[in-house]
């Protein structure tokens, strides 16, 4: 593995718990509402290492919602994405190139 990659890995891996603990008191702020339409899919567009939590959010969600669940890695988001779909952008550090161009499309 690239020592550069390795080395982000292991300094994310470091704040792990000082950002669990920031996303838990975000979320008490954090209203969701009931949606006011029904999307036909979820894409869970994400880049590298961030993949296999998307594909566990997948797997958790898969029988108990009726729609498909995609995990997306690259760039843009895949054509079927319309106005009926949730799309849900995963990235730790918010600046993964792949991420930002799925933010544009």
């Amino acid at each position: 593995m690239d020592p550069q990659i390795q080395s982000d890995i292991y300094d994310l891996i470091k704040k792990y718990p000082k950002q669990f603990e920031l996303g838990f008191r975000m979320a008490v702020y954090i209203q969701i509402g009931t949606p006011t339409q029904k999307f036909k899919e979820v894409i869970i567009a994400t880049a590298s290492y961030n993949a296999d939590i998307a594909q566990s959010i997948s797997d958790l969600f898969r029988k108990t919602i009726d729609i498909p669940i995609t995990v997306h890695q690259g760039y843009d988001l895949p054509y079927s994405v319309g106005p009926d779909s949730l799309v849900i952008i995963l990235s730790l550090c918010g600046k993964k190139e792949e991420m930002l161009s799925a933010t544009r499309t």
